[in-house]
């Protein structure tokens, strides 16, 4: 069972399975936003609604490797959301699988 929390400067999320906690403060978010913001219209839909939705569940690593995502090129990114291609790093494919499984 998850349980979210929010106020107004952090928001956090509870895995009562796991007992771990993901913490995402305003800046933090906003730089993932910002990060979100690509060169193509199809990436930045997806992204954006993957980081409203999605990102306080990520745990730690799923975080890292978000965050490492981010960092590769569009056109690489949209061939591995679209299904067209997978990333050889194994964390960079766990976290498209996420992705495209929550969009």
């Amino acid at each position: 069972m998850i349980s979210v929390y929010k106020d107004s400067s952090v928001s956090f999320v509870r895995n009562k399975i796991t007992k771990r906690f993901t913490m995402l403060d305003i800046k933090e978010k906003a730089k993932l936003a910002w990060h979100c913001r690509r060169g193509m219209l199809e990436l930045d839909l997806i992204l954006k609604r993957f980081l409203e939705h999605q990102v306080d569940h990520l745990s730690t690593q799923e975080l890292a490797a978000f965050n490492s995502l981010l960092n590769c090129t569009d056109p690489e990114l949209f061939a591995w959301l679209m299904g067209h291609d997978d990333p050889q790093d194994k964390e960079l494919k766990e976290i498209v699988t996420i992705i495209r499984n929550n969009n």
